[in-house]
């Protein structure tokens, strides 16, 4: 493939940063870069070094862009999806892939009659830790029993982390809140772990701390910064998923209780992950075990399965379109 061949970043914050690094390692792909505000586009290209386009229409119009890596904030994300479909555009998208019911069916309608092209960025997906979870609960999706904890009881899963990075991130006209940034992760890890998920029940949502101070300044702001909820599974199997933006320090893990067992496993280097059996099976001894795993660099193995569908390759573990549509479906539960 030659290297004219073009992946355009479209909004350029700070998760911008992430993606260019990860796709850099790509040597046969050019990038370039779009924003609605031009001040902060050429401000990011002389930054990166990459071509600044202004203007979104050309992006989507250019035969040499073949891909789009969209980075804006929820609210832009339906129509720019809706183009890269209409396009024949391959794209990957930030989660959530859009904020409403109504944009979920928009999207739907368009992705009926275009082979959408597209991956949803839920990267604990491409965590070594929950990749090898889902190797061990293996049939739990099915039967709510897997080999090594036996039936399954309940999980929870937790994520927290302090926010306060940006302004937008706690705005709800703004597509911010614990909801949109951190509870949709976990919502689509325990789908991706144990199943397709029927019901959402809302146990608990808060705005506990209405002024942040955000690059320095006072700011007051209105999106939930805590959130509880209880999931179902469509075999009946009750998960627990909390989330927050309001944890000092970033704090995720995930702990399943079998009657044969604890599993407990975390991105996190700090928190080491292991299983404890209360009977022994063909892969773990009796007692506890820890699971030797290394979670770095989770955005070079999402953006490289996003390169390998560029390549023609069907995904092995990024999120779908219509997975992703179905967390909006739930989602809205919650609001």
């Amino acid at each position: 493939m030659s290297k004219n061949k073009k992946i355009a970043i479209i909004g350029c914050g700070k998760q911008a940063f992430k993606h260019i690094e990860s796709l850099r390692k790509f040597k046969d792909f050019e990038l370039v870069l779009h924003d609605n505000n031009k001040q902060v586009g050429q401000l990011f290209s002389s930054q990166t070094g990459l071509e600044f386009i202004s203007s979104a229409s050309k992006i989507f119009e250019d035969p040499s862009i073949i891909a789009v890596d969209i980075c804006t904030p929820t609210p832009s994300h339906t129509s720019l999806v809706v183009s890269a479909i209409q396009h024949n555009k391959y794209f990957f998208v930030e989660k959530p892939i859009c904020e409403t019911l109504e944009e979920a069916k928009v999207i739907r309608d368009i992705a009926k009659l275009h082979e959408p092209l597209g991956l949803v960025g839920y990267i604990y997906r491409f965590s070594p830790v929950f990749q090898r979870f889902k190797k061990i609960l293996q049939g739990s999706e099915v039967n709510l029993t897997c080999e090594t904890l036996g039936k399954i009881s309940f999980a929870h899963f937790r994520i927290g982390g302090r926010g306060s990075h940006a302004v937008w991130k706690h705005r709800k006209d703004l597509g911010g809140g614990a909801i949109n940034e951190m509870l949709v992760h976990m919502i689509d890890l325990s789908q991706w772990l144990f199943g397709e998920i029927i019901d959402i029940e809302l146990l608990y949502k808060d705005l506990i701390r209405p002024t942040r101070v955000i690059n320095g300044n006072p700011e007051s702001v209105d999106a939930e910064d805590y959130i509880l909820t209880r999931l179902c599974t469509k075999r009946g199997l009750t998960l627990f998923c909390q989330a927050d933006l309001l944890t000092p320090a970033f704090t995720q893990y995930l702990e399943v209780q079998g009657d044969n067992g604890t599993l407990m496993g975390s991105i996190q280097d700090d928190l080491p992950s292991w299983i404890f059996c209360n009977k022994p099976t063909d892969s773990f001894e009796i007692g506890k075990t820890t699971l030797e795993v290394s979670n770095e660099k989770l955005f070079d193995a999402q953006m490289a399965e996003f390169i390998q569908l560029i390549l023609g390759n069907d995904p092995v573990f990024g999120c779908s379109i219509f997975e992703a549509l179905n967390l909006v479906d739930l989602i809205q539960k919650l609001k």
